[in-house]
């Protein structure tokens, strides 16, 4: 169990040190004592901290909290919750101290450990994480940066190699091949007896399998270590009972605004925004999007997630957004802005979309994230040109071609599906298309603008044919404004499409791309 805390004097409190405190005076204005912070900006983002933690019923779900905030080993030693308690101080070895939070030297050892028994909690009821930054590893599994742990690996360790990652989770390690363990926050809390679930900046990156050793040793970081070159920075850290996924998300927003407030964060979040959108905007560079536009794509991101969950249905999804960038407008979004469209030949970008400016101009789909020929398959496509004969290409073969003309000199559009050919009156090539495609021969279906049936097209042969990635733009001066996804092995439902029509002329609405 925790020893009792020692009878230690509470010091004084100076004006200064009182700042905004406001309703948390007690908790905020002891800790500053202790710590000897007088900074009013300091004190305000401890003042957030505890406020929101309160608010949204965290605080007292918490075994210890470490702020690391005052830029110097005297501040950064104390415990949030009971700064009174000596055996929460952190005793430091090899440890840089600044703005930032405790920081560790390259192949040096370098820890901060506490006097905190793990003893004292549950082995199948907890949670634990940490907000850091992770520079220059070249950590395995047998030699690790753990940043969070206890004493002889018994209970988790977050590791970072240079192929793979790493969860201690217990005895039992977690791999996830090719993905570093990023900037940011990142927490574990248990869900059984012998699993969990690992998340960072917001969003559950899956269930994790933890051993069933009873937790021994005491809490504390390692920042880095001889064996190898990891530098880990800890800016805050905390335990605490188990939490849920929700609660993981509310905690992780407010530890990255208190971050933001001492000019430390290292990912973007917006308090009001879904997770997945704020993920989008952090891996495209939020300075790459204006306010209208990160508003636009949290409003896409969210509604696409609910309802009918358009979300999973669809396969790929590129909002052509980020006006100041072609790059970032390039950005497939259900990669969380991972992938990307590549151009063959020349474009250009406005806030109206993508325009290719050259005949023999392609855009490629970013791998596995386009249309595939051998499937049944439903297109949404957002034109904003009228331009008389604007032709696509949507993913074919020579043999086997996919082609939508909006709009040709008769004032119809063409379109061409597994070899299949139809026309009908499109008088305005302007609009958004949702054309749901069966992979069967010589069958009907509807294409839709802008939610209402255009006319009824007829596919060609169904064969089976290898598929080009490209978007074929067959004219110069046209723009994809706005907006261009497509579900693969899967038809969209008559709701359904009236459902995407709503959320992506909502989408293009607040972009002005009507």
């Amino acid at each position: 169990m925790l020893h009792s805390s020692p009878d230690r004097r509470l010091p004084s409190v100076t004006a200064s040190q009182r700042g905004t405190s406001g309703n948390n005076a007690s908790e905020v204005q002891t800790f500053v004592s202790y710590a000897g912070i007088t900074d009013i900006n300091q004190i305000a983002a401890l003042d957030y901290l505890t406020d929101q933690l309160k608010f949204t019923g965290l605080w007292s779900k918490m075994h210890f909290i470490y702020p690391f905030i005052g830029g110097n080993a005297t501040s950064h030693k104390y415990e949030l919750i009971d700064p009174s308690n000596i055996n929460r101080e952190l005793t430091f070895v090899g440890v840089t101290h600044g703005s930032f939070g405790i920081t560790g030297t390259s192949a040096v050892n370098a820890t901060a450990v506490s006097g905190i028994n793990a003893s004292a909690h549950s082995n199948i009821d907890y949670s634990m994480g940490y907000y850091g930054t992770l520079k220059g590893s070249t950590a395995t599994s047998g030699s690790e940066s753990a940043v969070m742990y206890i004493s002889t690996r018994t209970f988790v360790g977050f590791l970072s190699g240079a192929t793979s990652s790493y969860i201690f989770y217990g005895p039992t390690s977690s791999t996830f091949t090719s993905v570093s363990i990023p900037d940011g926050f990142k927490a574990i809390s248990t869900t059984s007896t012998t699993t969990g679930d690992f998340l960072f900046n917001q969003i559950k990156y899956q269930s994790i399998t933890k051993g069933t050793t009873t937790l021994g040793g005491f809490y504390g970081h390692e920042l880095s270590r001889t064996t190898n070159t990891a530098v880990n920075t800890v800016s805050f850290s905390y335990a605490s009972v188990a939490l849920t996924e929700a609660e993981l998300i509310t905690l992780n927003t407010i530890v990255e605004v208190y971050q933001t407030m001492l000019g430390r964060s290292s990912y973007f979040i917006d308090p009001n925004y879904n997770p997945f959108a704020n993920r989008f905007i952090n891996n495209c560079g939020p300075t790459n999007f204006t306010t209208t536009e990160k508003s636009a794509i949290d409003y896409l991101i969210t509604n696409l997630r609910t309802g009918s969950n358009l979300w999973d249905k669809l396969s790929f999804i590129y909002p052509f957004v980020g006006a100041s960038s072609l790059t970032t407008s390039l950005k497939e979004m259900k990669s969380l802005g991972t992938a990307s469209m590549s151009i063959s030949g020349s474009a250009s970008q406005s806030s109206l979309g993508i325009e290719i400016t050259n005949t023999s101009s392609l855009a490629l789909y970013a791998s596995g994230y386009g249309m595939t020929v051998v499937s049944s398959r439903t297109i949404l496509f957002h034109v904003q040109e009228d331009t008389q004969s604007i032709g696509y290409e949507l993913n074919g073969t020579v043999l086997n071609r996919n082609t939508l003309n909006v709009r040709n000199t008769s004032d119809q559009l063409s379109i061409g599906m597994l070899g299949g050919v139809s026309t009908m009156t499109n008088t305005n090539a302007r609009g958004l298309y949702i054309i749901p495609v069966p992979f069967t021969t010589s069958t009907n279906y509807n294409v839709y603008k802008d939610g209402s049936v255009l006319g009824t097209a007829t596919t060609g042969t169904a064969t089976a044919s290898n598929g080009i990635p490209y978007v074929w733009y067959n004219t110069p001066s046209l723009r994809i404004s706005g907006f261009y996804g497509g579900s693969n092995s899967y038809l969209l439902t008559v709701s359904e499409i009236a459902e995407a029509n709503s959320i992506i002329t909502t989408y293009l609405s607040m972009l002005g791309r009507t």
